[in-house]
């Protein structure tokens, strides 16, 4: 997400309501509100469990 990080803000949606499932492929997104930074967390692999987490950093 280093090219136009601001798309996780764009597109993101609160459902903090629910407990996550999940299963391999899926992307979570997060946002660290007093930061005001977003990024995401995606399911790699389930068996060995491997994730990728990214953070967007703004450009200035």
């Amino acid at each position: 997400m280093t090219e136009r990080p601001d798309k996780f803000e764009t597109y993101w949606v609160d459902n903090s309501n629910e407990p996550p499932v999940y299963q391999q492929g899926d992307l979570f997104l997060f946002k660290l509100t007093e930061q005001h930074l977003y990024g995401g967390i995606r399911i790699v692999s389930m068996t060995p469990r491997i994730i990728e987490v990214y953070l967007a950093v703004p450009n200035i």
